[in-house]
């Protein structure tokens, strides 16, 4: 939890935007993987910000969930809100589902690991199956 609080406050306006995501990709990417731990079709069961580290298990959408948690509660707001969204895409062609985040409409962090892609270049590939942003009042997603 002192990590994750440390790395929120070295998000920075001072950084450029590419180094803003990758110290948040950087961070999720030490995560220990486990097989599933999130189920992405209940939202009602999908923790907090702070029980999410707390409970300490994760899988590949529990980390874009964090990821998706970190740039929302970062020291600096970088982006508004509705630039920050939890998606779940669907690649056919792997006959894939999983969370990822798309950050002001121009990157795709959490849909593969240890990586930022472009949104642009991928969005062509997956079908987007529903979008959240983050209710910070709550600390939880809800449906865009």
């Amino acid at each position: 939890m002192a990590s994750w609080k440390s790395l929120r406050r070295q998000l920075t306006q001072d950084l450029d935007q590419v180094t803003w995501i990758n110290k948040v990709v950087a961070f999720w990417s030490l995560a220990p993987l486990n097989s599933r731990v999130l189920d992405y079709t209940q939202l009602s069961t999908w923790p907090n910000p702070w029980q999410l580290l707390d409970h300490g298990d994760f899988d590949e959408n529990s980390v874009s969930l964090g990821m998706f948690y970190t740039c929302a509660l970062a020291q600096d707001a970088r982006w508004l809100n509705q630039d920050l969204e939890l998606v779940l895409l669907h690649d056919l062609h792997q006959h894939r589902k999983q969370l990822a985040v798309c950050v002001a409409n121009a990157w795709l962090i959490g849909w593969e690991y240890q990586t930022m892609k472009s949104w642009q270049t991928q969005r062509n590939q997956v079908i987007v199956q529903n979008r959240w942003r983050c209710d910070l009042e709550k600390y939880l997603p809800v449906p865009v």
